[in-house]
């Protein structure tokens, strides 16, 4: 899990991580307005289940999407998932 909040921090440097057993939770904060959106990374056996969702607004201009889209690429290349 220490690993996997290491690669969190890679996606983006204004994060804010805490995790415990096989939940790990992680805060970004934008840079502009300071808007909060929340990460949820949940190990179930070997399967890693997202969530990923802004706090405040309807729409986020794609910025959860690719953010969660960033930290798969990170994770293919270290060889944690396929």
């Amino acid at each position: 899990m220490t690993q996997l909040a290491e690669l969190v921090s890679q996606v983006d440097a204004r994060t804010n991580i805490s995790h415990e057993d096989d939940k790990l939770h992680a805060e970004f904060t934008s840079r502009v307005f300071g808007f909060v959106d929340d990460l949820d990374l949940i190990i179930d056996n070997n399967t890693i289940h997202v969530r990923s969702a802004s706090r405040t607004g309807h729409y986020d201009f794609g910025v959860n999407r690719r953010r969660v889209e960033k930290l798969r690429s990170i994770l293919k290349e270290q060889g944690i998932i396929q």
